[in-house]
């Protein structure tokens, strides 16, 4: 067990405890993919839009190792969502395999409305841009692979809490430096969805603001499951607080 994923079993330890299940965490922790979900290069703009919204995205390519090849973007858009859900692991015998962010329907609203929300706001260039996926932690907050014996208010807890920790927050500045060197110009985008207080969503924020001090570009947005609410749609250069206007309750299951 490597020690992120130990740091994040304690926490999922420690939220089930405070929900009142401690007899069950034997029987849910097993079910959790033990493996992170690695982050993506999924093609640029101007492909993603002669896709069918159905689709999977034109290309998936992890980015570990891709700085490796003979590749380098002249603009590039970082979006962070916040952990993968149960479709972006595959079972493979008793071991968990990633299969990358934005899968099933965050990954389809994310190509049905990706133009609409960025058209006009990164310049004139904005189809040029590569797009790269990451979840700003990489193992399920949700436990949704332990399905209905987890209640609801859980990924927010869990989230939160990791957010917390100086592993994974390191780890989400190790991994944004990696799309750095692949790129001439980035902007990033915080895509994660906002729990109730807002806390997991600001505390990526901080960590990406920070970059505007080497002259990236920092915008924030709603989840992009929820942009089927035309409201959802909205994206804007972030502050120090992470605020955003409020969103619309429905939201993709």
């Amino acid at each position: 067990m490597d020690k992120m994923f130990e740091c994040f079993a304690g926490i999922v330890k420690a939220v089930l405890l405070e929900k009142g299940l401690e007899d069950r965490i034997p029987e849910i922790l097993p079910l959790i993919p033990n493996t992170c979900c690695k982050d993506q290069y999924v093609g640029c703009v101007s492909e993603i839009l002669s896709e069918s919204p159905g689709e999977d995205f034109p290309i998936r390519k992890e980015l570990e190792g891709l700085g490796e090849e003979p590749v380098k973007f002249s603009r590039g858009v970082l979006i962070v969502l916040e952990s993968p859900n149960k479709a972006e692991f595959r079972k493979v015998g008793d071991e968990y395999e990633s299969r990358g962010p934005a899968r099933h329907c965050t990954g389809c609203r994310f190509r049905e409305y990706w133009s609409r929300i960025s058209e006009g706001k990164f310049g004139e260039m904005w189809k040029d841009y590569a797009i790269f996926l990451i979840n700003a932690v990489q193992y399920q907050c949700s436990l949704a692979s332990a399905g209905r014996l987890v209640p609801d208010g859980v990924k927010g807890k869990v989230f939160c809490q990791c957010m917390e920790q100086e592993v994974f927050q390191d780890s989400l500045r190790s991994r944004i430096e990696g799309v750095k060197e692949l790129c001439d110009d980035i902007i990033l985008v915080n895509a994660c969805t906002r729990d109730s207080n807002g806390e997991g969503y600001k505390a990526v924020s901080k960590i990406l603001l920070r970059y505007k001090n080497e002259g990236f570009r920092v915008f924030g947005t709603t989840h992009p499951s929820g942009w089927q609410c035309p409201r959802n749609r909205v994206i804007q250069k972030l502050n120090w607080y992470g605020k955003l206007p409020s969103i619309s309750p429905c939201r993709c299951e």
